[in-house]
């Protein structure tokens, strides 16, 4: 049918430095150059949202729908039209102590129902067992969509956590579609930790013909990179 781009980006919004400056680089990051068709936020705040996302990518075509959430940092999708959002939900995720969802939009791509999924799944090293069980519910609310079905977001899952782990009829894209160059994604601003915490699962509607991260992404103004996570994109072929 063709092929559709996606980001997954977690913004980095509970660290207060240059927010403001920060978030609009990451706007024009994204809407500059060839501007993906969805995009998945995590770690959005009300300032993030109200002061750069909503006008940048309200005038840029896009629709979005935003987690419901008591909680001061939540998650959002966009979607640029001609795409057409739907519907949108949130999936409470029974095992979370940190207030965690699953926040779903149905999206019309053309007559094809897409589903989009994205989180900011449990946090800490200590929250693997509640990670494997968000997983795995995400991966059986892919399974049950008859359509293309993708989740993009920031897992926090380790390695020694998913190794085995049978999803079937899912595809982890970097799998499908990465490089060792494009494995880890998330390094703090200080220090040489690294991990791929953020992750891109497809079902089998999909196939990844492009991983990519993003590159150059640094705030001169401010001396820090816009987020300690950098932007995560791919094609989706169907």
């Amino acid at each position: 049918m063709g092929s559709l781009s996606l980001v997954s980006w977690n913004l980095f919004g509970l660290e207060p430095y240059q927010l403001d400056v920060r978030t609009e680089a990451a706007c024009f990051a994204l809407l500059l150059d060839d501007p993906p068709d969805i995009v998945c936020f995590q770690e959005v705040v009300d300032r993030t949202l109200q002061a750069h996302l909503k006008p940048h990518f309200s005038n840029a075509g896009y629709a979005h729908v935003v987690q419901p959430t008591d909680s001061e940092y939540y998650c959002a999708i966009f979607v640029k039209a001609p795409l057409r959002l739907v519907n949108a939900g949130l999936h409470p995720f029974p095992s979370s102590v940190m207030g965690r969802a699953l926040l779903e939009a149905r999206v019309d791509w053309d007559g094809t129902p897409v589903m989009v999924l994205t989180s900011h799944m449990e946090s800490m090293r200590e929250g693997g067992p509640a990670r494997v069980e968000q997983l795995r519910q995400i991966a059986k609310r892919m399974g049950q969509h008859d359509g293309p079905a993708v989740f993009a977001g920031d897992t926090n899952l380790r390695d020694a956590e998913v190794k085995g782990l049978d999803l079937p009829g899912i595809k982890d894209a970097w799998e499908n579609g990465g490089t060792p160059e494009t494995r880890f994604t998330w390094k703090p601003w200080k220090g040489r930790a690294k991990a791929r915490f953020d992750r891109i699962y497809i079902n089998d509607r999909w196939s990844c013909s492009k991983f990519a991260l993003g590159i150059g992404e640094n705030v001169p103004s401010a001396g820090v990179p816009v987020s300690d996570h950098r932007k995560v994109r791919i094609e989706l072929l169907t």
